[in-house]
């Protein structure tokens, strides 16, 4: 597979080839693409029948180009029979040099490079032209042995990994049945959240195996378009490795991070309800079990976090609930070294700067200078009307429109409203919606919807717009059921799925919270981050706009008006608005990469 960037002691360098090339003729046989350069300067790709490894060829290090290079010419070890060997071994099991496959002499044969031109039949290097059985070989220069198989090992025995793989970082690059795997900086054929530039601790370097989401051992998605991802086939080390920097700091008597390193005795939830044994399927049936994530310590029904969730859990005894946390585990205190906070952490002055999943928190004064640096709007552009991300068949009714303005929300909202460069044309699938009144209140158990582009659950995304059916759940009764470890403000509120895998996710961040009352819907709220998607019994937190809460240069209003045009002074009922919105869907693509949000521009109602 194209794409291995040249990595001298496994890490990405930039280099300058100086060519130092033989007076020597190349028959067009010979002549097979073995790695090109990118010059960044010119923004042009150059070809060459040569790699790093061929002689005549110099290497240094430099930042005018990059370098690729095909992985079929240097890798050392083969891919089930080895029939895209192209590397330079050219040696017999036995210590028998290998006869060139061009001469005929001591053995003649017809395996010509002329008839395999396909095949790499280079020098005398160790080949398997017809997919034999036994791998690579070679016919030999002794004239007593005709041919033999050359000693070449299997992918798959020369990596090993430890525990499940989570802190693997080799080359395997190919599924356990021999498909090639799928670069993690691409998103074909396969779509899926792990980027590099979002997990950059996962290691997703070009296209190797990892164990990125907690799965029994390393994976990745496949070229193959009918095949989403597959296992690879990795051996156990015999020994781990001393300086394996991924495995947590064990705990016993708290929890330091996520939890990942607890092992401590703790076996109930934070309620008191006795947790199952790991190794037991009754009253749960589960897959969690010691044998599929060894090193993880499942022992007896103590409280763990094998699969990176947010906290020490377990599997429950009590029939009607499936899983718990163990959230009653104290945090290690200040004396471990460890950043801890109190209550919802609004004090929290620590160094930490890096997110629960491992990414990296931006600087806050950069932050601030994105919010109001409107010199970068012209790389960026608000789609309307459309349903499908990728525009088909929404041309005749997309509008693209310029984006002139940002005005960040209140401190804390996550608020940002767009000014575009025009105003919008209103039709049947572009319309404004209405915004509650300040101090509205919306009943308990109010049905109402969230809509978005984001995460399914699925490998490969449609690229649809989606609708999810939430109910408005009371602040108390939702801090229960987070089990007491979330503290809402007066501007935040709960909404809880209507069914089981119902609800917002990654990439519907920002879309809308709409609620109907006496047949009139309005934004109630804006979808924000919560703890995990669509998790059965896990109502999620929105952020409350209530006109108030934004800048008043764009909402504040002498008086209000009912939808018959009445003026009202009542501003206490959820039916009177302050305020418009820009109805989604709206997709905002950006200089960086195309990515889905569900933006609102403001208007005032006359």
């Amino acid at each position: 597979m194209w794409g291995t960037k040249l990595l001298p002691v496994l890490l990405l360098q930039h280099v300058l080839l100086h060519l130092l090339l033989l007076p020597v003729t190349i028959p067009y046989a010979a002549v097979f693409f073995r790695a090109f350069v990118f010059d960044k300067t010119k923004k042009r790709c150059h070809w060459f029948p040569f790699n790093s490894m061929s002689s005549g060829v110099k290497k240094g290090f430099g930042h005018e180009f990059d370098l690729y290079e095909n992985k079929d010419y240097i890798r050392n070890c083969i891919i089930g029979k080895g029939s895209s060997y192209k590397g330079t071994v050219s040696i017999t099991k036995s210590g028998i040099k290998c006869q060139p496959w061009s001469s005929m002499i001591p053995h003649e044969h017809s395996f010509l490079p002329s008839s395999y031109r396909d095949k790499d039949l280079q020098e005398n290097y160790c080949r398997n032209p017809r997919g034999e059985e036994g791998g690579p070989w070679c016919f030999t220069s002794n004239p007593e042995v005709r041919y033999e198989v050359c000693d070449i090992p299997q992918c798959s025995e020369v990596e090993c990994m430890t525990c499940n793989g989570e802190s693997y970082r080799g080359p395997m690059d190919h599924t356990e049945s021999g498909k090639t795997c799928q670069r993690w900086d691409h998103q074909t054929p396969h779509r899926h959240k792990f980027l590099p530039e979002r997990y950059p601790d996962k290691g997703f370097d070009d296209n190797y195996c990892r164990n990125p989401d907690g799965k029994p051992r390393p994976w990745c998605y496949t070229l193959d378009p009918d095949t989403p991802w597959e296992y690879c086939a990795i051996k156990m080390c015999a020994h781990s490795s001393v300086n394996d920097t991924a495995v947590p700091m064990e705990t016993t008597e708290c929890v330091q991070g996520q939890g990942e390193g607890y092992r401590g005795t703790t076996n109930t939830i934070w309620n008191g309800i006795p947790c199952q044994r790991w190794d037991s399927q009754y009253p749960h049936q589960h897959d969690v079990t010691p044998e599929n994530f060894k090193c993880k310590d499942l022992r007896e029904n103590y409280c763990r976090n094998p699969d990176g969730a947010e906290s020490p859990w377990c599997f429950t005894t009590d029939p009607n609930i499936r899983v718990g946390y163990c959230s009653q585990i104290p945090k290690c205190d200040m004396s471990s070294g460890q950043d801890c906070y109190r209550g919802n952490g609004k004090n929290y002055m620590g160094n930490l700067s890096k997110t629960r999943s491992g990414l990296t928190c931006s600087m806050w004064d950069k932050n601030m200078e994105d919010l109001h640096r409107n010199k970068d709007l012209k790389d960026y552009e608000a789609w309307l009307g459309i349903h499908d991300v990728h525009g088909r068949g929404d041309e005749k009714r997309k509008q693209v429109l310029n984006i002139s303005q940002l005005v960040s929300g209140p401190e804390g909202s996550d608020l940002v409203l767009l000014k575009l460069s025009r105003p919008a044309v209103l039709d049947d699938f572009v319309s404004t919606i209405d915004l509650p009144n300040y101090g509205c209140t919306i009943p308990e158990k109010t049905t109402c919807s969230v809509y978005g582009w984001g995460y399914t659950g699925q490998i490969n995304s449609d690229g649809l717009l989606r609708v999810a059916h939430l109910y408005i759940m009371g602040n108390e009764k939702c801090r229960q059921h987070h089990q007491g470890k979330v503290t809402l403000s007066e501007s935040e509120l709960c909404a809880g799925a209507e069914k089981i895998g119902s609800g917002p996710c990654e990439g519907d961040y920002g879309g809308p919270l709409i609620c109907e009352q006496h047949k009139m819907k309005m934004v109630l709220g804006v979808i924000v981050p919560g703890r995990g998607c669509a998790i059965p019994n896990r109502p999620g937190p929105q952020y409350n706009c209530f006109c108030s809460d934004l800048p008043s240069k764009c909402f504040k209003l002498q008086e209000w008006e009912t939808l018959d045009g009445k003026k009202d002074d009542n501003n206490g009922m959820c039916q009177k608005s302050c305020g418009c919105f820009l109805l989604v869907p709206v997709v905002l693509c950006g200089a960086d990469a195309p990515a889905t949000a569900s933006l609102k521009k403001s208007t005032v109602k006359h």
